[in-house]
């Protein structure tokens, strides 16, 4: 954060300071306890699982100089100025954290660029973030930051000469992007994609396109949208949305593999490690239309599709198409997304991190495109609602004549296959071992509630110690 005084910081997040000194300046903010630094200062937040106040006296041991709180009963005085720490009254800590979140933007003055969607935004945002690094000073979302207070706190992290904040958006509920979009307000909104994650709460894709579309609520009328085609994500329900909601927006670019798309993908090709894909855009004027091909050093068409949408935000930000190619060479992506590790001749592919029906189908197909015996080891798909029953058996229905071998795991990874099915993973891993050959490829995918990691770093373990293969 921006060096800044307790008194402007009262001003900016309407605080009342109780106890400290107010021409004290600070830099760093901090809402994990954990990670709290000499000199921070720390948001006591009340969450819907824990509440931060219970954690100040850990953050006072590991060096917080003031805290924010919002329950006027932590604040014992005489404790405060025993350990020297400041305090400040605020009427709800997040909103607090969100208001210096917005003025620290502000300051710095990056431009910003705000992804989401329901499958492929971490990536997407990854993909963004590595191609404009060739021009810019950028900075993104550490790991999975992307609750309202986690994209905040990335704000917060964001050093002085950042020339563009790459800000994923995450929700599981109305509202939520809302809150991130009111303090970030991007210039460019991306969407990937609208799936079945998170059917459970919002109850249809419509809602889900309304919550994902939130992003836009607080953008400018020069902001530009850039969605992946898609069963809500076309120029009809777009412009319905920003019509009912009396949102006016500079352009829409819709990319997609249809021949009205403003920007057709097509042309996808698997290599060895890597993929390819051509653009083709309509110019303004009647000559031909602009043709272009890309490789990105990730499998998969659902990557290209990433890819493509960051083309586009590149494009926007006046970055060449060399720029753009040299980027792809360099891509480093968060990890447990299609990670894979060899060992002694056997490839697992770790996409572990999180799954939904179109993940699972894209990583399957991401699995039939490597040569070699192909075994998919899968687990339950969380969030999915009254439909999660038939989505998994459709998971299942996709394997056919693309797995050699697949093996479930957990309550709902029954209905994707009941043939070779186990309750925990640690059944699961006895039996995987017993058939594990040299010159495998095994997938392994399930929501991150599974924790299908673990079976993946004891399966690589007991491949590194076995003599027989």
């Amino acid at each position: 954060m921006k060096s800044t005084s307790i008194k402007e910081i009262c001003n900016i997040i309407s605080g009342n300071l109780l106890i400290g000194e107010e021409n004290a300046v600070v830099s760093k903010v901090a809402q994990d306890s954990r990670l709290v630094e000499s000199g921070c200062l720390f948001f006591a937040i009340k969450g819907d699982n824990a509440d931060g106040h219970i954690y100040i006296n850990q953050a006072i041991e590991n060096g917080a100089s003031f805290v924010i709180i919002s329950d006027e009963r932590a604040f014992v005085k005489e404790y405060f100025l025993e350990k020297n720490v400041g305090a400040i009254l605020v009427e709800n800590g997040e909103k607090a954290l969100h208001r210096l979140a917005e003025w620290n933007l502000d300051q710095i003055g990056a431009k910003r660029i705000g992804v989401t969607g329901s499958v492929g935004k971490t990536t997407t945002r990854d993909l963004i973030y590595s191609v404009l690094s060739k021009k810019f000073k950028a900075h993104k979302n550490a790991g999975n930051y992307n609750s309202s207070i986690g994209a905040a706190l990335t704000v917060l992290d964001m050093p002085e000469d950042t020339e563009v904040a790459v800000i994923e958006m995450g929700m599981d509920r109305f509202g939520e992007i809302d809150a991130i979009s009111s303090y970030v307000k991007p210039d460019i909104c991306v969407i990937t994609n609208i799936g079945m994650s998170h059917m459970e709460i919002l109850g249809s894709r419509e809602n889900i396109f309304k919550a994902k579309m939130e992003i836009v609520n607080h953008s400018s009328e020069e902001s530009y949208l850039i969605c992946y085609e898609g069963d809500f994500l076309n120029k009809e329900t777009i412009e319905k949305y920003l019509d009912e909601n009396d949102i006016t927006i500079n352009h829409i670019c819709i990319v997609g593999e249809d021949k009205n798309s403003d920007v057709r993908i097509d042309e996808f090709k698997a290599l060895y490690a890597s993929s390819t894909f051509t653009l083709m855009s309509e110019p303004e004027s009647k000559a031909a239309p602009a043709k272009e091909s890309y490789t990105i050093n990730m499998r998969g068409k659902h990557n290209c599709k990433n890819a493509a949408l960051a083309v586009e935000v590149a494009k926007l930000m006046g970055m060449s198409k060399a720029d753009i190619d040299n980027a792809f060479n360099e891509i480093y992506l968060t990890g447990k997304r299609l990670e894979e590790k060899v060992v002694k001749g056997i490839r697992i592919i770790d996409d572990s991190y999180n799954a939904s029906p179109d993940s699972m189908k894209a990583a399957i197909d991401v699995l039939n495109s490597i040569e070699g015996r192909k075994i998919a080891i899968l687990g339950d798909m969380y969030e999915l609602g009254i439909s999660e029953k038939e989505l998994h058996e459709e998971v299942g229905e996709y394997c056919h004549g693309k797995v050699d071998k697949l093996y479930t795991i957990g309550k709902l990874g029954r209905f994707i296959s009941d043939k070779n099915h186990f309750d925990h993973k640690e059944e699961a891993l006895e039996t995987i071992k017993s058939v594990v050959e040299k010159d495998d490829v095994i997938l392994v995918k399930a929501s991150r509630g599974m924790k299908l990691d673990e079976l993946v770093d004891q399966l690589v373990e007991y491949i590194n110690n076995e003599d027989k293969i």
